[in-house]
């Protein structure tokens, strides 16, 4: 049986980040970098900064002025956002070419940034100020799924029909079956790819986050999101499959069902620009 670090070992360089975020990622990391050197590294990459500029000028994400070039692009998002938006799309391009043949990717990615969509939502509810790298843990936080499914597609066939046929939800048969669920994955993934702590830590335990020890707010926001993302991505056929949001996680937000039901329906207007933003190309077929 498989661990989930030779899983993530196994999978190697067909989820590679490309090269132009991993410069990014350096000078992030690099205190004594200017906007200039993020602009130069930016600006060698020109789908890259197209889809800066569109992100930028979004409804979604806000900016009160229009963004026409990388350097001011730069100067209104501040380093970190900018950061988080390659890395956001650098992710999704990183899968394009890993084999699955148990799941559409345009309606896997669809279901992500809706949860990306719902977590940056619920965030601005609990006042949190950084509800963009939000959006990037809610996006990120199911991509150890693809992993299984392209490297354990049988085990992982298994967990979907079972839990389809016995209304529990898939994780729980993922540790039955495969001796581990889809977050531990996805957090050694991540952890592969040299992410930060702040993206990782909220989905460790986003699926029991009475766990949590550390990012314990970010984390409760993460495990409703989920939630609702699935629920919408079943629909009528949810019922029991949908990860039930535990009583930690409406005590940890202070949230309540009623603010919860508003931001489902704020989020439908959201969804498709989101979409349209990180994965232009035809309509995606909604589940």
């Amino acid at each position: 049986m498989s661990t989930v670090n030779q899983l993530v070992d196994d999978v190697g360089e067909l989820v590679s980040l490309p090269e132009v975020y991993i410069k990014i990622q350096q000078l992030y990391a690099d205190h004594d970098a200017s906007m200039g050197d993020f602009e130069r590294v930016v600006s060698t990459d020109p789908a890259l900064c197209a889809k800066v500029l569109k992100i930028g000028n979004s409804a979604f994400f806000g900016f009160a002025t229009k963004i026409d070039s990388v350097s001011r692009a730069l100067m209104i998002m501040g380093t970190a956002q900018l950061h988080d938006l390659v890395l956001a799309s650098s992710a999704i391009s990183a899968f394009d070419g890993i084999s699955n043949n148990l799941i559409d990717m345009k309606t896997f990615w669809r279901r992500s940034i809706q949860c990306g969509v719902l977590a940056r939502l619920l965030g601005s509810q609990c006042n949190i100020l950084d509800t963009d790298r939000l959006f990037l843990v809610g996006l990120l936080h199911d991509i150890g799924h693809l992993v299984m499914y392209s490297q354990l597609p049988e085990q992982a066939k298994q967990t979907l029909e079972r839990s389809r046929e016995e209304h529990r939800p898939a994780y729980l048969l993922e540790r039955e079956i495969i001796g581990f669920d889809y977050a531990e994955v996805s957090c050694a993934l991540m952890r592969n790819w040299s992410l930060a702590d702040t993206i990782i830590n909220p989905l460790e335990n986003h699926l029991t986050p009475g766990r949590a020890s550390l990012y314990e707010l970010e984390t409760s926001i993460i495990h409703i999101a989920n939630s609702l993302a699935i629920k919408d991505e079943l629909g009528e056929q949810a019922g029991t499959q949908v990860p039930p949001i535990v009583p930690v996680a409406w005590q940890t937000t202070g949230l309540t069902l009623e603010i919860v039901q508003a931001v489902e329906s704020e989020s439908r207007q959201h969804v498709e620009e989101a979409v349209s933003l990180f994965i232009p190309g035809p309509e995606l077929k909604v589940a």
